[in-house]
């Protein structure tokens, strides 16, 4: 049945505002389970059947997880879209509140609807592994700026007021550093709980380059490698794929990579690039080829990091653990 309305809802920490772009109709309800049971009844109120509404809103992380899921769970057609996309969108414009942004959403979504991908939740224990991770993260930072705050007193300081501190400093250090084995071991006993995610965790550890932390994160990026249908694709929304720019006679720029990207995960490729060149005696070999060739280091490593994503993509499609056929002698 054909869509009779499009309806945008902008999603902020406390409130949702929604917009009815057919209607010119605007209302705001709680974010919270109350609150989104009160969108589902007022939208009923207007005799718009469920098969002829969409729903869109922007991926907020935290604050639009549990709207977005609620939707699917109770059959409404979602989308849950990139803010940079809608933003794009909306062309030259002054000014900005909640009800505007709720418009503008509701408007991508009347234009772009036929391209767009319905909202699929992923699997329960990927999002606690993501919550874990994210915490990990959290605790790596607290520790390394109280270890930073160490290094400060031991290198500057002598006196007796000092001491004291560092002792406190290595305390907390310490803890911290429990904490963080801690969280790792909860990540790793998650995994292995769920029979689907274990075995896609082991594949990809099973490349050389690709450790726990990495892993997790393809695991998390690729919802256990069902959002992505090739290495392509994700290359790209990992910012390593090159594009070039050309335009007529005029315009003919050396392919580059964009620098609209999940800046983590590109961040995570080069430290696993840079791991497996040491490691890996084939990339390695093949590194130094190109090196020796002309190619900028950078761009030798970015070929690496496309390598080690095609690899993962790979080894998950197979079902079976990276072997490695042969070896250049180091």
């Amino acid at each position: 049945m054909k869509i009779i309305e499009t309806i945008g809802i902008d999603v902020s920490k406390m409130t949702l505002d929604i917009y009815l772009y057919i209607q010119k109709l605007h209302f705001k309800i709680e974010n919270n389970p109350k609150g989104f049971s009160k969108l589902i009844k007022e939208i009923n109120k207007l005799g718009i059947k469920p098969n002829q509404r969409i729903l869109c809103m922007e991926n907020t992380g935290l604050y639009s997880e549990p709207l977005a899921r609620f939707l699917f769970f109770n059959s409404e057609k979602c989308y849950v879209v990139p803010s940079i996309l809608i933003k794009r969108s909306m062309g030259l414009i002054r000014g900005k509140n909640d009800k505007l942004d709720a418009y503008h959403i509701s408007r991508f979504a009347s234009i772009y609807q036929s391209e767009l991908t319905p909202f699929k939740p992923v699997h329960d224990d990927l999002i606690k592994l993501r919550r874990m991770l994210s915490l990990r993260e959290q605790l790596l930072e607290q520790r390394k700026g109280l270890s930073c705050l160490d290094k400060e007193h031991k290198k500057y300081l002598n006196d007796q007021d000092s001491d004291d501190i560092i002792a406190i400093l290595k305390q907390n250090i310490d803890f911290l550093s429990e904490q963080i084995k801690v969280v790792e071991y909860n990540m790793v006993s998650l995994i292995k709980a769920n029979k689907d995610i274990a075995k896609n965790y082991n594949l990809l550890i099973s490349i050389k380059g690709i450790g726990i932390v990495l892993a997790i994160q393809f695991l998390l990026h690729t919802g256990n490698f069902e959002r992505f249908s090739s290495w392509r694709k994700f290359a790209c929304y990992s910012g390593i794929a090159p594009f070039e720019k050309q335009s007529g006679t005029s315009l003919h720029v050396k392919a580059r990579i964009h620098p609209f990207c999940d800046k983590k995960m590109k961040s995570l490729l080069t430290m696993a690039a840079i791991n497996a060149i040491r490691t890996d005696n084939e990339l390695k070999a093949y590194y130094q080829k190109k090196v020796a060739e002309g190619k900028p280091k950078m761009c030798a490593i970015n070929i690496i990091r496309n390598k080690l994503v095609a690899r993962a993509f790979a080894v998950i499609k197979r079902g079976t653990p990276f072997v490695v056929l042969f070896q250049h002698a180091a």
